[in-house]
């Protein structure tokens, strides 16, 4: 019997790229005393700027994981979903602005203000048979965001609720008016 996984990748997270760049610097100042350990530090560095994410849905086992993978290598823990009832796409929006120590003790901030950001992420939301309601993932891209439910709607027992798609079809309602 072979196992029927769809992977949907996300690409590269860029989560780990400080830690990598510095095991990097580090692996270079080691040149100068270990080859090996210059080598290890070289190629762990390099793994951790390769992490990627992504999602797998196991159909024949009912289960969905989502997973870091450097090559050759995935990791997560995986969901039954069997006690899932439910499955939510929402969109969130948050704007923040930074504040940090550099910009205004130094003097700089109206040379080069901080405007902050705006973080905009679509939530897969799982709430199972008791309640309990649990965020998967927070997608970058709508796309990835609305594969996934899609492919999920394929399992018979859940209930797909896409608040993204009700919140596009209301703007677009009101566009007409």
């Amino acid at each position: 019997m072979s196992k029927s996984i769809l992977s949907i990748n996300e690409g590269l997270t860029y989560e780990y790229v400080i830690h990598g760049s510095v095991t990097i610097v580090i692996a270079l100042l080691l040149l100068l005393v270990s080859p090996i350990l210059t080598f290890v530090f070289l190629i762990v560095g390099i793994l951790l700027l390769t992490i990627s994410t992504g999602i797998d849905i196991d159909f024949n086992n009912q289960k969905l994981r989502k997973f870091k993978s450097i090559p050759f290598l995935k990791f997560g823990q995986w969901i039954d979903l069997k006690k899932i009832i439910l499955i939510e796409l929402k969109y969130n929006s948050n704007t923040a602005k930074i504040n940090g120590p550099g910009m205004s003790s130094i003097g700089l901030g109206v040379i080069l203000p901080n405007a902050g950001g705006t973080l905009k992420t679509f939530d897969l939301i799982f709430h199972d048979d008791v309640g309990i309601e649990t965020i998967i993932n927070q997608f970058i891209k709508a796309s990835q965001a609305t594969k996934t439910l899609k492919v999920l709607s394929q399992i018979s027992h859940l209930k797909i609720i896409n608040h993204f798609e009700e919140m596009l079809m209301e703007s677009k309602k009101d566009r007409r008016r």
